[in-house]
């Protein structure tokens, strides 16, 4: 039940000016559709976009197995006066391919340098000859006590021989007496025992005397036959005395030579490269003659990457390379990835001296191996060792969205 009549309610229900119609214009479902696109094309590159952090960074071509620069650090003011490879030459390991002069001479002697090594020879040679005589002085003694030991042993047979008559001729005439002291008293007279027991006692004594003289010769002869043993050892003793001062003798006669005319060799096989030396050059020890690079080796990038942006980096990482020779406006950017990377930085002290240009800041070495090889129509390598280049390396990669809504990388564990 209702305070009003129903008449009053159906009339309130009733709308003087009709119903309101608000009708939306019809580009607007336009603008929305666009304004929606745009929205999930944004939410869709701050998901899946990316932002990179690129550090451009110079570096050069070397071989993988690395290349060795010859120097004449041992020929300071020398001359070189003789090349004996050229560009390109393959090379064994201790081949000769630069000669050196270095020649002293004095207002009062000319060349010094030759002298010495002329007294140098002649002492050699006197000891050589010594070493000789004394390999004939020891054929010689131990031909004399071969010789020696023969005679003693003959004379020891001979003295057994007499020992044993002379025995034989004491025991005789010691019975002769035993017989006459006892069984002929009455008949053999007292001067005549007495004569026969002085004839036993002069048996007795030779007897002695061959003993001694035999003891002696046995004496002599292993006394020799020591020494004979022993000739050996002291020859070589003395041969070896008199050959150490003929190494000393022959390593003063290298010095010299060394210092008059050096032989470089190559260190290692390979192929000839970097060949700067030219007849009458004057040596300067901090600059390479020559290098030798290996005929096998693989092409390598060298950079080295400051330290504040080596952190993330590791093996495996794309690198965008740009060789000087090629540029990438022409030829474009040459992929890479990274090789290896070093433990430990170097100062931008010791970068300076290495590189020969100033580093204001340490560097980490950084090798990368080139994913692609230039080469010419002919099927050779447009590569070459030296060559400098530039690279881009991603330092860090992250999404857009954790950009903006996370500035800051999560914290890393950096203690192994």
């Amino acid at each position: 039940m209702t305070l009003f009549r129903q008449e009053a309610i159906d009339a309130q229900k009733i709308e003087k000016y009709g119903e309101i119609s608000l009708s939306p214009p019809r580009i607007g479902w336009l603008f929305f559709t666009l304004a929606s696109g745009l929205l999930m094309a944004i939410l869709a590159l701050g998901y899946f976009g990316r932002y990179a952090k690129t550090e451009n960074v110079s570096g050069r071509l070397m071989p993988s197995s690395g290349q060795s620069s010859i120097f004449a650090t041992n020929a300071r003011g020398g001359i070189v006066t003789s090349v004996l490879v050229r560009e390109g030459q393959i090379v064994k390991k201790g081949e000769p391919v630069i000669k050196v002069t270095l020649q002293r001479t004095s207002v009062a002697l000319g060349d010094t340098g030759e002298i010495i090594s002329q007294q140098l020879e002649r002492k050699s040679a006197d000891l050589r000859a010594s070493i000789e005589s004394q390999k004939n002085l020891a054929l010689l003694r131990e031909k004399e006590m071969k010789g020696r030991i023969e005679i003693l042993e003959q004379r020891k047979l001979r003295f057994d021989s007499q020992i044993r008559t002379q025995e034989q001729r004491y025991s005789a005439a010691k019975d002769i007496y035993e017989v006459w002291r006892i069984k002929a008293v009455d008949v053999i007279s007292g001067y005549q025992l007495s004569q026969q027991h002085d004839s036993v006692l002069q048996q007795q004594s030779l007897v002695e005397s061959l003993n001694d003289q035999r003891l002696q010769v046995l004496a002599d002869l292993a006394q020799t036959q020591a020494e004979l043993s022993q000739l050996s050892t002291k020859t070589n003793d003395q041969i070896s005395l008199i050959s150490a001062q003929l190494a000393d003798v022959q390593s003063a006669k290298a010095e010299n030579e060394q210092t008059r005319a050096l032989i470089i060799r190559a260190p290692n096989d390979g192929v000839v490269t970097g060949l700067l030396a030219h007849i009458g050059q004057p040596i300067n020890d901090t600059l390479p003659l020559m290098s030798i690079l290996p005929d096998d080796a693989k092409l390598v990038v060298e950079l080295w990457v400051p330290n504040r942006s080596v952190g993330l980096l590791k093996a495996g990482d794309d690198v965008a390379i740009s060789y000087d020779a090629f540029p990438s406006d022409r030829y474009g950017w040459q992929p890479g990835k990274i090789k290896s990377i070093t433990n430990a930085s170097i100062s931008a002290a010791e970068l300076t001296n290495f590189l020969g240009h100033e580093e204001k800041e340490g560097a980490y070495r950084v090798l990368v191996q080139p994913s692609v090889s230039r080469r010419n129509k002919f099927g050779s390598s447009l590569l070459k060792p030296g060559m400098t280049l530039s690279a881009k390396i991603s330092v860090e990669n992250r999404r857009l969205i954790e950009w903006v809504f996370k500035p800051r990388s999560e914290t890393i564990n950096i203690v192994d």
